[in-house]
């Protein structure tokens, strides 16, 4: 039962969705393009920032990018359960 609704494919809305959040990505940077006008600002607020806000900021956006790419991968090859094995460390 479940590979038949797999292999049917998107509803009608999940393409409503897709094109709502696409819209509102678009709409996101249209609004805020003017804000950032070299590196700086984009990295660093500015300058404005501070020097552990920054820092969070990096670690934060490179925990996320691991663990909705490698780390679910590794679930994937290895198993669910296998963020279990990493908690008594």
């Amino acid at each position: 039962m479940l590979s038949e609704q797999v292999i049917r494919g998107l509803s009608g809305w999940d393409y409503g969705i897709i094109a709502v959040y696409f819209v509102f990505i678009l709409s996101i940077g249209w609004i805020f393009r003017h804000l950032s006008k070299d590196a700086s600002d984009y990295f660093r607020g500015g300058g404005n920032m501070l020097w552990w806000m920054a820092g969070m900021s990096a670690m934060m956006g490179a925990i996320s990018t691991w663990s909705f790419t490698g780390g679910a991968a590794k679930c994937y090859t290895d198993g669910f359960l296998l963020p279990l094995t990493w908690w008594h460390r």
